[in-house]
Parts: structure tokens; C-alpha cells; sequence
């Protein structure tokens, strides 16, 4: 109880020092909107203040570091970095912003006028202007929300359905590139003397509930499909290479995670021959995974 204790003030108070200072100094570089560092404007549904609501959930996450460190000898900054890239940052990407449905402008944030679309109406002169439909303000000069968002619109329903989409296909195209490229490149290793791994293996299960490991790999598989899914619907990365980068983000995370939960010899212990063989493999599956959806997509 004591390390969760620590843990949760210790992300907290990581939010209002380092992540909010990173944000702050990211503004003066003109890299996001001003204003947004610290900020305590209202966060739905129940109004919480911005700074209050990233503190409670930087102090969840927080928990979770010293949990991990306190059952590990992992590294400490490294956990942390690791924990904050591939925990926080990859919930945000593909679960929090396709709930909210937020899609990131060509700036970086979706901006709008006011609290609705504004309407276009002829002027006395003749002439086109944009007005508020709450305020009737040129909507080319009302200030923006606080929060620096849009209210939802029909136009954002339709992007949330659409990304509704993206994380179903996206985790069962991941789960078909398992089968076919994940275990595929692990029975070509093994049939050339490799590796000894068993493709395709149900026979051996995975503690603490005893899943067989192929069925781990494919629901792990599946949510890396989504993390695939997101990305490319959301930008305009070139799907194959953005593929096989998340696969090796996967591996990346095998090397250094997994052992650190696991007990064991992070990276591989330093065995150049294992790092190659992981990297080829998941690039295989991410690159599986984005060619099964660009194709999907081309069908459609």
C-alpha cells in the first residue's frame, strides 16, 4: 500500500513538474497552442478541471511504475520513459481519442469558431459572410473554446463511427496476421535452422491462466492492430513502412518490458542473433497487418 501511495503522488506530482513544464516549454516553441500548460478549463463529463484530471490519471499511472519497480530490478529512468511511451502514450492514441472522437488538425488541434458550425448568409451588400449561429459574431473572428476543441458535430459522430470501425478491423486484421505472417516467418525460421520455436503452437500455455500461446499472441497481436488501425486512418503514414515500425515497437517492448515483469535479461541479454530474429518477425506482423488493411480499404 505504501508503494502505491508513493507511486500515485509521485505521478502527480510528475504531471504539474515535468509533463506540464514539457508541454509549456513545447508551446513557447510554437509546436502546440498556447494557454494549454496548466490549464484548468472543464474536462466532460463532470466538469473536473484539465490540470486535476491529468494529475489523477499521471498518479494511476505512477502506480503502475512502482509496482513494477518495486517487484523488478528493472531501471528505473528507463521503466519510467518506457512505461510513459508504450502505456500512456499508446492508451491516448488509440483508445482515449477514439472514445472522445477527436481527430488532430493539420495543426495539431482541432480548433472551431464557437459552440456550433458557422453559417454562411448574404450580406446586404451581396457578399458571403461567415456568422455564428449562437452569437451571430463573425465567425472568422470569434475566439476560440477554452479548451481548444470542437463540440461534437455531426461531422465528429461520423469520425468516432469511423474510427469505431478502425479498432475493430484493425484488431481483427492484426489477429489474421498473426496466423499468416507472425507464425508464418517463425516456421520459415525454424524450417531453416534458426530458431526452435513451434509455429502455430496450442500445446503450450502461458501462466498465470493458461492460454495457449498462440491465442496470447493473437489478443496481444490485436491491440497492436488497432494502435496500425488508428494510424492510418488518422494520418497519412505510409502504411507499410508504419506497419512494420509498430511491429517493431512490439519487439522493442518484448526487450524491455516483458523481462522487466518477467524477471528476465532485458534485450535479449545482448544476443545480436535473437534482436534480428524479433525484429523480423513482428516487422513481419506489423507489415502484414497495414498490407491486410490497405487491402480492406482498396475493397471498399
Amino acid at each position: 500500500m505504501r508503494t502505491m501511495i508513493v507511486g500515485f503522488l509521485a505521478g502527480a506530482l510528475s504531471v504539474v513538474v515535468v509533463h506540464q513544464g514539457t508541454v509549456w516549454l513545447m508551446a513557447l516553441a510554437g509546436w502546440v497552442p498556447a494557454g494549454i500548460a496548466w490549464s484548468t478549463g472543464p474536462v466532460p463529463p463532470l466538469g473536473v478541471p484539465f490540470i486535476v484530471n491529468a494529475m489523477f490519471w499521471g498518479g494511476l499511472w505512477g502506480v503502475a511504475l512502482a509496482v513494477l519497480l518495486a517487484r523488478t530490478r528493472a531501471p528505473v529512468l528507463l521503466s519510467g520513459f518506457l512505461l510513459g511511451v508504450f502505456g500512456a502514450a499508446l492508451v491516448s492514441l488509440a483508445v482515449v481519442a477514439p472514445l472522445k472522437g477527436v481527430r488532430p488538425s493539420r495543426a495539431g488541434i482541432s480548433r472551431a469558431s464557437c459552440a456550433w458550425p458557422s453559417s454562411t448568409a448574404p450580406s446586404a451588400g451581396g457578399r458571403r459572410s461567415s456568422s455564428c449561429r449562437c452569437c451571430g459574431r463573425d465567425g472568422l473572428r470569434h475566439p476560440p473554446p477554452r479548451d481548444g476543441l470542437r463540440p461534437p458535430t455531426g461531422q465528429d459522430s461520423r469520425m468516432a463511427s469511423t474510427l469505431g470501425r478502425a479498432i475493430v478491423i484493425g484488431f481483427a486484421a492484426a489477429v489474421l496476421s498473426v496466423l499468416i505472417f507472425h507464425q508464418g516467418t517463425i516456421w520459415g525460421m525454424r524450417e531453416l535452422g534458426w530458431i526452435n520455436a513451434r509455429p502455430w503452437n496450442l500445446a503450450t500455455r502461458v501462466p498465470p491462466y493458461g492460454v495457449p500461446v498462440l491465442v496470447n499472441l493473437c489478443f496481444w497481436g490485436g491491440l497492436y492492430g488497432i494502435v496500425i488501425g488508428v494510424l492510418l486512418r488518422m494520418t497519412r503514414l505510409p502504411p507499410l513502412l508504419t506497419g512494420f515500425a509498430v511491429g517493431a515497437c512490439a519487439a522493442l517492448v518484448g526487450w524491455t518490458i516483458v523481462p522487466m515483469i518477467k524477471g528476465g535479461a532485458m534485450f535479449a541479454g545482448g544476443n545480436a542473433n535473437a534482436l534480428l530474429r524479433g525484429l523480423l518477425i513482428n516487422g513481419a506482423f506489423g507489415w502484414g497487418t497495414a498490407l491486410i488493411l490497405t487491402t480492406l480499404s482498396r475493397r471498399r
